[in-house]
C-alpha cells in the first residue's frame, strides 16, 4: 500500500529485488518497474450504489461529509479555507481519529455559523453510509492512501470528493472533472457550480472502472502463479542505475507538480 511504503528509500526495494509485487497505485508502481521489480499495477474500483443522481440547486446550500483521522486535514486550515464563500447548508465532521492522534477542536461560533454536526462510532456501517449519501461533497480524511476504500465509497454514490492531490486520489480525481485536487500547503477556495456535471462524470467513472476492475482482477492469479526470473533481477549495478533514473524522474515531477500547483 502507497500510503505505509511512501517514505521508504529506493535502496530500501533492493532486498526485494527478485520479489514480485502487486500494486493498487499506479504512482509506486511505475516506479518499482523503473527500478526493474517486477510489478503488476490492477486499479480497484467499487460497484456503483447511486443509479439515479439528483441535481443539486447550490443556492440552497450544500451539504458536507468529512470523516477527520489526523491533524493534517482539519477544519480551520483546510476544509473552511477550500469552501470559501459556498454556501453551506449543513456539515457534518465525523471525528474518529487514528491512534495516539488528539484532534483540533471546531470553535462553537463556526459550527453555529456552518451548522456543524459531529459524531464518534457509529453503530453500524449503514449508519456511516447514510451520511455519505446525503451529502453533496466528500471530503478525504487522509494525505495518501493505500487504496482508498474511504473516497472510492463516496464515489460510489456519485458524490463529488475533494482531496489532496497525492496517490492514490489522484489516481482516481480528475481535478474539476470528477472531483477536485488540492494543495494541502497552498490552500486555496473551490468553486462548485459544476457540482452537478460532477457527480455525473463521477458515474462515468465509476462504471467504467468497475467494468475495468471485473475484467482484469483475475490478473492477480496469473502474476502470482508465473515465474519470476530470478537471476535477471539481482544486477545490483543495473539496480542502481535504474535507482538513479528514477531520481531523475522524480525531481522533473516534483518540478511540474509545483509549476501547476503554485
Amino acid at each position: 500500500m502507497f500510503d505505509s511504503i511512501r517514505t521508504k528509500s529506493l535502496g530500501f526495494w533492493y532486498k526485494f529485488y527478485h520479489y514480485k509485487v502487486i500494486n493498487f497505485s499506479s504512482f509506486l508502481h511505475k516506479n518499482l518497474h523503473r527500478i526493474g521489480i517486477k510489478s503488476l499495477y490492477i486499479q480497484y474500483f467499487p460497484n456503483l450504489k447511486n443509479e439515479k443522481i439528483i441535481n443539486k440547486n447550490i443556492q440552497n446550500g450544500l451539504s458536507i461529509f468529512f470523516w477527520q483521522r489526523r491533524n493534517t486535514i482539519n477544519w480551520d486550515q483546510h476544509l473552511k479555507k477550500i469552501l470559501g464563500k459556498t454556501k453551506i447548508k449543513k456539515i457534518h465532521i465525523h471525528q474518529t481519529p487514528d491512534p495516539d492522534v488528539k484532534l483540533k477542536q471546531i470553535s462553537e461560533k463556526d459550527i453555529k455559523k456552518y451548522n456543524i454536526s459531529t459524531s464518534n462510532w457509529f453503530k453500524n456501517k449503514t449508519q456511516y453510509l447514510e451520511k455519505i449519501k446525503n451529502a453533496d461533497i466528500y471530503f478525504t480524511p487522509r494525505l495518501y492512501e493505500g487504496i482508498g476504500m474511504s473516497f472510492l465509497e463516496a464515489m460510489s454514490f456519485c458524490k463529488c470528493v475533494v482531496a489532496p492531490n497525492n496517490p492514490t486520489m489522484n489516481e482516481y480525481i480528475i481535478d474539476n472533472y470528477n472531483g477536485f485536487l488540492y494543495n494541502p500547503k497552498r490552500i486555496k477556495s473551490l468553486d462548485f457550480t459544476n457540482i452537478n456535471k460532477i457527480s455525473q462524470n463521477t458515474k462515468t467513472t465509476v462504471i467504467n472502472g468497475y467494468l475495468n476492475w471485473e475484467k482484469n482482477k483475475s490478473k492477480i492469479y496469473d502474476f502470482i502463479e508465473s515465474q519470476y526470473p530470478i537471476k535477471n533481477h539481482l544486477n545490483l549495478k543495473k539496480f542502481i542505475m535504474n535507482i538513479l533514473l528514477a531520481v531523475i524522474y522524480y525531481i522533473v515531477t516534483a518540478i511540474k507538480k509545483l509549476i501547476l500547483f503554485k
